[in-house]
């Protein structure tokens, strides 16, 4: 029975922080208070409108979609202040396709000219695209009721009476609503009025946020994330009611008796909504390729195109390869996809025309050999064993997914191009949506609740460290914040209210890589909006799902950062060797390359750098490109965690016995060793065990993935029969799938694994051989990130490469290459922007070297260069070379500028002298008067401030042995992905604290750098510990921090439990000193003078004598106590003097101690220490 009342005034949580319905659901809900129709009108954008649509469907409810828009008087253009915010709400619905389409360029003009504060829209636009929808007037907030609101019923009534004409008869609504609000009740009558008066039909609503009562605190908690307010501020946007609910029909003629027109026009308007959009999920929407004249088909084209370039590829065509591309395009095309592929053909080739570094592939498109010959592709599928099939079947049809990766810094030039060949409006980038997820959830409650955040930290570190893990996944995983939950009230309610918001959406941002073409005006199928990180990018509104779901073409245009790593390498090598290297071209076999892997000296290296894949390739040592291949493959949990890689590094090296359960296996296999490791082997063994199309095959793959047992069986059936009909016993083929279906859950993509592995391979090869220039160009591509630059500088100092500072006369904006080492670029200076470098290094390729600095600033582009990025390249060492000290420029430069931009006025004003007009006037030079050099302490400072880096030293170089002793965990270490973050001790120098006063409890806390040899980590230290160790923390200040690691995305940081001092570090972190002396030194006066030192620094730390006897080995001696000492690297220098430089090592405590109670075990795990 229909329904006498359809909610035609409703918001989602696509709302942004303005709604808490969840499409889903909402659509049920509604299903269940027997609706057979409802609205979505989200405010000022479409985003779930075909979510919502679909989830209808599903329901049997009639979609009506809609929207809440943001209309203006004002000028779209003109930005004057207050009154172009100033902006009312309108409700747009459309009735049929025609009225869809004008919606979706509604609201794209909102977002893409009318954007001020919010997504607007004015009268013309409107007038423009007004047909086929139903426009209503909207809440308190919308146009009418503001101008009744305050008494002006005259203007209200014009302006209904201009809507109406508008939209045409029946198709403008005066809309009431009845929520609690003294205005509503005010209004409505007044609408009723002017209804009468002009012949305006009134529809009803309720302006749903909300799916139940209980929800208005959820709507609530949401406005206040988005506002920024507690629960104890009063909230300027925030529900004066608690009615916005989806109510049912007779609620609706309850709250509304006089109004029963009103709610009668919901069923009427909702009768008119006849939008039907007709999407199956496998058309696809191609753009027109246009081919050249003289060509008769786009086939034909593509034939052409592929047989050439099989030509370049192989030389000589043999059967083979004329069977696969025949094979594979008789797919292409039988399937439709040419034009696809003579898309994708374009701009890569546009691509290589301009020089823009390509990736040699990604993903199952790897396996075509028709890519390969079109330069789509750069590895060859016949060499490597990789099927076309996994990429398109031709038993199942679906759309190709070609995704390509460019050079980061060029990947934006292939998208213009695009956008200039197919037009602007055809071209967008593609909207994601960041949810609430468990642990944000958390910290955005507690934030509302005022619940300090230290408090917060603690609870999401009891969250276990699972991917999209939900709150009540995480409580059902750990007792401990069970516990927590169950004994505060607060916290309840904390995650009572973080449950009700988890998987809202709470903003959108740009897809890293998707870019849709259409065959027309985008608008023709999605609503558009600016990018979220750069406002000159056009963005779909719709998600990529729904975008595949219209059939609209997606394409990953992917940037990667180490393309352009490698081009900068071959850059250098060309400037400084002269040497031109077709990187393509490189053997696979190359020795020395193999020999750097299995060192697993691969920092830089793709793919290769984090500390468990250095494991992996130290125990694998690679010897062949297959074996790159299979660590990559092989590298991912499943594996990891099944004692795979084990059994393959073993079988590899000859310590475990490879077999093969049935003789057809062998040649699949060889190349892992007897392992099913990739996705095609499993096809490969259905195929030849029983028959198996490739592209059946490719089914009974995906239906192991699946998990559904019926289409598992009905494959297992096939397999058995087929196997038995190739002659292979049904016991053997039953083992078999076994086999295969165990192995298919860790089975990976052979041709992404391998298409991945060449970049590796590239990588690897340009740093074995060209270590300095591979090592430049990944100090270029890191520049800033000082993290990285100083594990590069690690690898530099191991091959004897120099790092040398900044230079006027030498540098280059990047890092670059000397015939000692690598020079830092003048870009890399802070407060130096790219647009001075240019300049100076400009004017010094036109006219020669910089011959002082008085010659600098003379010869400066007007307006290039001030005070500050002068001195800013001094204290960073730029003028070094000059042969002043720092400290002599810096204090002659104000005088410098001066002089030189008193000639430079003089210059100006033709105020030269009479030879003025010949080459250059030498500049009169003023001598300098030479100072001392700075403090060393200050040149470091300063060199660590500008260039992230110390240069010319570092602080901590002379500690570097008492870092490594008190220290459990580098912060290069802290920053790997496979680093224990339990319990952890780090040393180092304070870089930088920033103190903070959280908002809600008022207690101080702080974030410090600290920085050691090899990197930075980031230390919280929250209130308890500020207020007990403060004193400590200053920046310049060594300090050992002990506490618990925290990963957030790829950042980590330490949470401190406490910090010390060096000097503390010796009595809270040594357990035990151990002294090692030979029997045969052991006379009285050693001995006594050995007692004189250990009681010269007395304390309360044990000393063991490791008393070596030829012949015997080693007895140990328990020092008495009266011996115990305070240990330091006077005691070990004293005690190496009068036995040798080894003789003392000690044992430390375990990071969880911080008291000197947790003793280790003798020389496990102890570290020995040299004092300098």
């Amino acid at each position: 029975m229909p329904t006498s009342f359809v909610h035609l005034h409703v918001h989602s949580t696509y709302s942004l922080l303005d709604g808490a319905c969840r499409i889903e659901d909402l659509v049920k809900c509604t299903a269940g208070l027997g609706m057979n129709a409802l609205a979505l009108t989200d405010h000022g954008n479409m985003h779930g409108a075909l979510e919502f649509y679909w989830a209808c469907e599903k329901e049997g409810i009639r979609p009506i979609i809609g929207c809440e828009l943001y209309f203006t008087r004002g000028d779209l253009k003109g930005k004057n202040g207050e009154t172009d915010r100033d902006n009312y709400h309108l409700i747009l619905l459309a009735k049929d396709v025609e009225g869809y389409r004008n919606l979706l360029k509604l609201v794209s003009f909102a977002h893409l000219e009318g954007f001020y504060y919010r997504p607007r829209i004015n009268w013309d636009v409107l007038k423009n695209h007004h047909r086929g929808l139903i426009c209503t007037s909207a809440c308190l907030k919308g146009e009418v009721p503001s101008l009744l609101l305050h008494n002006r019923y005259d203007e209200a009534k014009r302006v209904s009476g201009e809507f109406a004409r508008l939209f045409g008869e029946g198709n403008f609504y005066l809309e009431v609503q009845n929520n609690g609000l003294p205005e509503q009740r005010r209004i409505n009558q007044a609408l009723r009025e002017v209804s009468q008066e002009l012949s305006i039909p009134l529809a009803a609503s309720t302006d749903v946020h909300y799916i139940s009562p209980d929800d208005a605190d959820t709507q609530d908690i949401l406005i206040r994330i988005g506002t920024r307010k507690t629960l104890d501020e009063e909230n300027p946007l925030g529900m004066k009611t608690r009615e916005l609910y989806l109510k049912s029909a007779e609620m609706m003629r309850n709250q509304l008796p006089d109004f029963s027109d009103a709610l009668d026009n919901t069923r009427d308007i909702a009768r008119r909504c006849n939008l039907e959009l007709k999407y199956d999920g496998k058309t696809l929407h191609m753009p027109k390729f246009e081919i050249p004249s003289e060509e008769e088909s786009k086939e034909a084209f593509l034939r052409r195109l592929v047989w050439k370039g099989a030509g370049e590829r192989y030389g000589t065509v043999t059967e083979e390869i004329r069977e696969r591309i025949e094979r594979e395009l008789a797919v292409i095309i039988g399937q439709n996809f040419t034009a696809y592929f003579l898309i994708v053909w374009d701009f890569m080739r546009y691509a290589h025309e301009q020089g823009i570094s390509t990736g040699p592939g990604r993903g199952s498109a790897a396996g075509s050999v028709v890519a390969y010959c079109l330069r789509i592709t750069d590895i060859d599928p016949l060499e490597h064993v990789l099927l076309f099939e996994r990429f398109l079947n031709p038993d199942r049809i679906s759309p190709p997914d070609i995704d390509i990766d460019f050079s980061d810094l060029r990947r934006d030039e292939v998208i213009r191009y695009v956008q200039n060949k197919y037009g602007h409006d055809h071209v967008a980038q593609i909207a994601t949506f960041g949810t609430i997820g468990a642990k944000n959830a958390i910290r955005d409650v507690g934030r509302v609740m005022a619940i300090p955040p230290s408090e917060c930290d603690r609870i999401c570190k009891l969250v276990p460290e699972q991917l999209g893990i939900s709150l009540e996944e995480a409580l059902k995983e750990s007792p401990e914040l069970r516990q927590l939950r169950d004994q505060d009230p607060r916290y309840r309610e904390l995650f009572e209210r973080a449950m009700s918001i988890e998987g809202m959406v709470r903003q959108t941002s740009t897809h890293a890589a998707g870019v849709i073409i259409a065959p027309t005006e985008l608008t023709q199928y999605t609503p558009l909006m600016r990018g979220a990180d750069k406002e000159e990018d056009i963005c779909t509104q719709y998600s990529m799902k729904s975008l595949e779901k219209i059939g609209l073409l997606k394409m990953d245009f992917l940037g990667l950062k180490n393309l352009s790593i490698i081009d900068r390498c071959l850059q250098l090598i060309r400037e400084t060797r002269g040497e031109e290297i077709d990187i393509a071209r490189i053997p696979l076999d190359d020795y020395p390359t193999y020999e750097l892997l299995g060192r697993a000296k691969t920092n830089g290296v793709f793919q290769l750098e984090s500390t468990g894949m250095k494991d992996i390739l130290k125990k694998l040592k690679p010897t062949q490109f297959s074996d790159l291949v299979a660590i990559l493959a092989l590298y991912r949990p499943g594996p990891l965690g099944s004692g795979m890689v084990d059994d393959f590094i073993k079988r590899k090296h000859g310590r475990q016995k490879i077999t093969y359960d049935h003789p057809l296996l062998e040649p699949i296999l060889r190349e892992t060793y007897g392992t099913i490791l990739y996705q095609e082997q499993v096809m490969r063994i259905a195929s030849a065990i029983a028959g198996f199309t490739l592209g059946q095959a490719d089914i009974m793959r995906r239906a192991m993935g699946k998990k559904d047992l019926e289409l598992l069986n009905e494959q297992k059936n096939l397999f058995l029969e087929g196997a038995v009909k190739n002659n292979v016993p049904r016991e053997t083929a039953s083992k078999l799938w076994d086999l295969i279906h165990h192995f298919a859950g860790y089975g990976f993509n052979k041709s992404h694994s391998a298409a991945y592995a060449i970049i590796t391979y590239r990588t690897a090869w340009l740093k074995a051989h060209y270590p300095k220039e591979f090592l430049a160009a990944l100090m270029t591509a890191d520049m800033g990130n000082t993290t990285q630059i100083n594990k590069y500088r690690k690898d530099s100092k191991e091959m004897a490469i120099e790092i040398l500072p900044p230079d006027i006369n030498q540098s280059g904006e990047d890092f670059s290459i000397t015939s000692t080492g690598i020079r830092f670029g003048l870009a890399a200076i802070k407060n130096v922007g790219a647009g001075a470098v240019k300049c100076m290094i400009r004017e010094r390729e036109r006219k020669g070297l910089y011959r002082s600095l008085q010659d600098f600033c003379v010869r400066a582009e007007p307006g290039a260069i001030n005070r500050g990025v002068v001195e800013s390249m001094i204290r960073a060492g730029a003028f070094d070379s000059l042969g002043h000290t720092r400290n002599t420029l810096l204090t002659a430069l104000p005088d410098v500028l001066e002089r030189a931009q008193g000639e430079a006025r003089d210059r100006a004003t033709g105020q030269i002298s009479l030879f003025g007009d010949m080459d250059e006037e030498e500049t009169r030079e003023e001598e300098l008067k030479e100072l001392p050099e700075l403090p060393g302490d200050e040149l470091l400072r300063y060199e660590k401030l500008l260039l992230g880096n110390y240069i010319t030293g570092h602080p901590l170089a002379e500690y570097e042995s008492e870092l490594n002793l008190f220290s459990t965990v580098s912060a290069e270490e802290l920053n790997d992905e496979s680093a224990s973050l339990d319990a952890v001790r780090v040393a180092g120098i304070i870089v930088e604290v920033k103190r903070r006063t959280a908002k809600a409890s008022g207690d101080r806390f702080a974030i410090l750098t600290l920085e050691d040899l090899t990197g930075t980590v980031e230390v919280a230290v929250m209130p308890k510990v500020l207020e007990a160790k403060g004193h400590l923390i200053a920046e310049e200040r060594i300090v050992v921090v002990s506490g618990r690691g925290e990963r957030r995305g790829d950042q980590v940081s330490v949470r401190a439990d406490t910090l010390c001092t060096l000097e503390e570090a010796w009595s809270q972190y040594i357990a035990r000193v151990h002294i090692r002396m030979q029997a045969s030194g052991m006379d009285d006066h050693r001995l006594k003078s050995l007692g004189e030192m250990l009681q010269q620094h007395p304390g309360r730390i044990p000393v063991t004598l490791h008393i070596l006897i030829p012949g015997m080995g080693e007895v140990l001696y328990e020092v008495e106590q009266s011996f115990h000492v305070s240990p330091g690297p006077d005691l070990q220098e004293s005690v190496e003097l009068l036995l040798d430089e080894e003789s003392v090592w000690f044992s430390k405590t375990s990071p969880s101690s911080s008291s000197g109670n947790g003793y280790g075990n003798g020389r496990n795990g102890s570290r020995r220490i040299r004092s300098n």
